[in-house]
């Protein structure tokens, strides 16, 4: 008892330990996850070897029971000491306490400092999940505050003061912002509206497509609007002077995304599966989904007399309420779609979003076998590997297996499970007359099955040494009668025909229908694989004409070219890099080829204009002749994302066997000459 309780001390002292690290290192985490780790480690390694628990005595131990159990009468040190070691007095006094000891189960408060532990590391984890919200959330401020800083510039000159509002469509359901900055980001679609305080005597917008809004001025107010579409940029005019570029972000619309976790994208029912299949899905989308529908197509019929009804099917769910998100479940009930043995059902699922964007999902298809077509001998004269035979028993276990269903309720309980019974001996006879044409063995032979060995291997023959002494026999890879993909549908035949007889087995025979209609099934495809037809053709060559055999004339013979540019494009880019860097020495770089890159760069701006729009009015500065180091290198950080190396085309290069042919044909030439 004393040295469990020693245990017990000691695995609460650790797990102390760990609880009070791990709830400071939570603490610190919030700011870095690194950091807390580093402080949960050396926090735990510190008071583990500060402490050392499992330096604790037994003998403390027992000091502690005396302290705590008055009954131990302070002999809890008895059990410590030897038998041999105790006298008289101490041997009475150890029997005495000894049903004391045994029954002895620690105080509550043992473990009082280790749930308050808990308790402050359950307060830790709480403030951590609160903190880390916080901290994120300030971080991305600061990012965005960060990309907004480096994009924002202060207003151009003569204008007082400038407000921008941005109304997104009412579809997003997201409210208007007004901003005092001329850098728009919004919503695809969004109506901007600038009202532009200034004493000019015009303004004007000029975007990077070329397109200019007029303001209109009433009061010294100058007020237009325009919907945003797509990224880029513009200028702001006033009486003719341009200002720098600011950016226009556009958050664009995406297409709701639809997934189908049930069914299968294929499914086949056999006879006497249930003919309903939940149907789960589901819809995402930015801003919201508006409607989802389950448009299906039954095909029915065969060859030339294929039919087509379409039908759509509706979810229980409320799309009025235009989440953003909805899982999506139903009942795809084929009776009531009124389908047929042999028909077939293809459907997806379209939804459509708040902005009547829709998506579809990929094409589902349902199947029900057609068993009648299975029960039918037609065909069965023509060409077949397998004997036929074979076939009508596999139909005549169906049967049966019907007709027993049939007379469930006639028979007896006995009678019923004793027919079941038979019909699984029917089906393993069966199955092992399948084996026997992918080389199995039967499963009677007994141990005394012996071979012949007269011949003595002869000496290193690893390969007869083992067959001498293994007892091999015919392995189903071995077997050579057919094709591996007719011998692996055999396989999936026989795997069929041992669960529908594990099913009889059990006087489960409405569950051994599918599988025996599977097995069947399997089997007529197999029978139609079998067949092959190859026409005779007719042909009709072309006469040779001797006087033009081995001459070697190719003049007439135009081959086709294939011409591929093999290098990449050349680029002004790495030769502005350099200027630029010339530039900072001092030097005079080529006009030219900086105008030539900042074209290059407008067109990046266009498309990413919180990217390369510092780079551009960086170059912009530049052309004009304001030299400042750090619009140089705003405008090489630019261009550096840009330098991207095309990729190398394959080229054919002439070998020695081309040089050869031309020798071959050259000699040629000249021996007929």
């Amino acid at each position: 008892m004393i040295e469990q309780i020693r245990n017990k001390w000691v695995r609460k002292q650790v797990l102390l330990y760990l609880l009070l690290s791990l709830g400071l290192s939570l603490l610190v985490a919030i700011f870095s996850i690194t950091i807390g780790v580093l402080v949960f480690i050396s926090l735990f390694a510190l008071l583990l070897l500060l402490y050392r628990p499992w330096q604790l005595r037994p003998g403390d131990v027992a000091i502690y029971l005396n302290q705590q159990f008055p009954e131990l009468e302070n002999s809890a040190g008895l059990f410590l000491k030897e038998d041999g070691a105790l006298n008289l007095l101490e041997h009475l006094q150890a029997d005495k306490i000894r049903p004391v000891i045994d029954s002895v189960s620690l105080p509550r408060r043992f473990y009082r400092d280790v749930k308050q532990a808990a308790f402050l590391l359950l307060g830790a984890l709480f403030i951590f999940a609160i903190g880390s919200f916080w901290v994120d959330a300030k971080k991305k401020e600061r990012i965005t505050t960060g990309i907004n800083a480096s994009l924002e510039k202060p207003l151009p000159a003569g204008i007082t003061s400038v407000k921008v509002r941005i109304e997104p469509p009412a579809y997003t359901g997201v409210s208007a912002k007004e901003q005092a900055s001329l850098n728009i980001t919004g919503e695809e679609d969004a109506l901007v509206t600038w009202e532009i305080t200034s004493e000019g005597k015009s303004v004007e917008l000029r975007f990077n497509d070329s397109s200019l809004v007029n303001l209109k001025n009433n009061d010294g107010v100058w007020r237009a609007a325009r919907r945003i579409s797509k990224n880029g940029f513009y200028q702001v005019v006033l009486d003719g002077n341009s200002s720098e570029f600011y950016a226009v972000n556009v958050v664009h619309d995406r297409r709701p995304v639809v997934s189908v976790s049930a069914p299968k994208p294929f499914v086949a029912l056999e006879y006497g599966e249930s003919l309903k299949l939940p149907l789960q899905a589901a819809v995402t989308d930015d801003y919201g989904i508006s409607s989802a529908v389950v448009y299906a197509t039954i095909a029915s019929g065969s060859g030339e007399g294929v039919k087509f009804r379409e039908e759509q099917l509706s979810f229980p769910a409320d799309f009025a309420a235009k989440r953003n998100s909805y899982q999506l479940m139903r009942t795809l009930d084929l009776a009531a779609l009124h389908m047929q043995p042999g028909d077939e059902l293809y459907f997806y699922l379209r939804a459509t979003d708040t902005r009547g964007q829709e998506s579809r999902s990929d094409i589902q298809i349902v199947t029900l076998a057609d068993t009648t077509e299975l029960m039918s001998f037609d065909g069965m004269i023509a060409g077949v590997n397998i004997k036929p035979e074979y076939f009508r028993s596999q139909r005549q276990i169906i049967i049966e297996t019907e007709q027993l269903l049939r007379e469930k309720d006639t028979i007896t309980i006995t009678r019923f499970k004793d027919h079941s019974n038979e019909l699984g001996t029917d089906q393993k006879l069966l199955r092992l007359r399948y084996g026997k044409f992918l080389g199995e063995e039967s499963e009677t032979y007994g141990e005394d099955h012996d071979h012949d060995h007269d011949e003595t291997p002869a000496f290193g023959d690893a390969k007869a040494i083992m067959e001498e002494f293994s007892h091999q026999h015919d392995n189903a890879e071995d077997a050579t009668f057919f094709e591996p993909a007719v011998k692996q549908q055999l396989k999936a035949v026989l795997n069929e025909m041992w669960k529908a007889e594990l099913q009889l087995r059990l006087a489960k025979p409405r569950e051994a229908l599918p599988f025996e209609y599977r097995a069947l099934r399997l089997l007529k495809d197999l029978q139609q694989k079998s067949r092959a037809y190859v026409g005779k053709t007719g042909t009709k060559t072309t006469p040779l004409k001797p006087e033009k055999r081995l001459t070697g004339a190719q003049d007439k013979i135009d081959p086709a070219r294939l011409q591929r540019n093999t290098t990449p494009a050349e680029t002004p880019i790495p030769k502005a890099l350099a200027a630029l860097e010339l530039l900072k020495s001092g030097g005079k770089p080529d006009a030219v080829l900086l105008q030539e890159v900042t074209l290059l760069v407008a067109n990046k701006a266009a498309m990413e204009p919180s990217v390369y729009l510092p780079a551009l009015e960086a170059l912009k500065k530049i052309n004009a002749g304001q030299v400042l180091e750090k619009d140089i290198n705003a405008a090489q950080r630019g261009l550096q994302r840009m330098n991207e190396q095309a990729p190398l085309l394959p080229v054919l290069t002439p070998g020695r066997s081309g040089a050869l042919s031309a020798l071959y044909f050259s000699n040629l030439q000249n021996k007929k000459q």
